[in-house]
């Protein structure tokens, strides 16, 4: 194994979500907040958390959350970055995360790149095929939603994890921010997946890349590169605190970024 790369096994107690998250509920359509009283739910949320309890039960036998991390440099990065350009040129990225910004790079302005990919194995994403396969609808959308909040909140962690690691272990400023970038999102084309693979190699934790659909298996996995630097690099707030103005940020859809990022600087302090 190269010196600087990582192979983390992760505890599950560290990234199951807490059932009383509002998003949480949200998300499964399931009320949790009477669960000291069950009885004065109606009779379809009894049920549903019947059938969340069963599938929690599935999820924490069939789950073997696992990571595999590798430092990297700037130059590694971008030709990481870049990859899709190389593929075909019409498949250039709309917004570039590492693009050059008046006389210097975002790349340049990132403290620490670090190459990562976790799943939650191929038994989980078994679990859930087997569930719609059979036509147990709500037991198969519970499962699924469940695994891939799990997924989201190991980011999450490992986000965490790596500042973290950082703060304690460099001279960078401790109100740095690690976020993960994923090809796929942010401007970032899914093309990409080829070239973060063969830095990184996931299939050593059993992550294959389909090169067609560049779609991962076992479906319940996440890649991408973390990167650490100040909050501001990696989104530029107006005043009103609502739109990144990066200069590929007008192509943004969503704008789902300033939220998590929000949550992120809470979640670090």
């Amino acid at each position: 194994m190269n010196q600087d790369e990582k192979i983390i096994n992760y505890n599950l107690d560290d990234i199951f979500p807490d059932v009383k998250n509002p998003e949480f509920s949200k998300r499964l359509g399931i009320n949790f907040s009477n669960l000291s009283d069950v009885s004065s739910t109606s009779k379809k949320q009894q049920q549903l958390l019947q059938i969340y309890n069963e599938m929690e039960e599935c999820f924490k036998r069939s789950a073997f959350p696992i990571a595999i991390m590798k430092e990297i440099t700037n130059q590694q990065a971008l030709d990481i970055y870049n990859h899709a350009r190389e593929v075909n040129a019409a498949d250039a990225p709309i917004g570039r995360i590492l693009q050059s910004t008046g006389s210097q790079t975002l790349a340049n302005r990132i403290d620490r790149f670090v190459l990562f990919a976790f799943t939650l194995g191929q038994l989980i994403s078994d679990e859930i095929k087997q569930l719609m396969d059979r036509g147990d609808w709500a037991q198969g959308y519970i499962l699924d939603t469940l695994a891939s909040i799990v997924v989201e909140s190991a980011v999450a962690y490992t986000e965490k994890m790596i500042n973290q690691d950082t703060n304690q272990n460099t001279n960078l400023d401790s109100k740095n921010l690690c976020l993960n970038y994923s090809p796929g999102y942010c401007g970032w084309n899914i093309r990409s997946q080829p070239a973060l693979f063969q830095e990184l190699s996931p299939e050593k934790i059993a992550i294959t890349l389909n090169k067609e659909s560049c779609l991962m298996d076992p479906i319940k996995s996440v890649s991408g590169i973390m990167m650490v630097a100040p909050a501001t690099t990696h989104l530029k707030l107006n005043s009103q605190g609502t739109n990144g103005t990066h200069s590929f940020c007008s192509c943004c859809k969503n704008r789902s970024c300033v939220e998590r990022i929000k949550y992120s600087l809470e979640y670090f302090q």
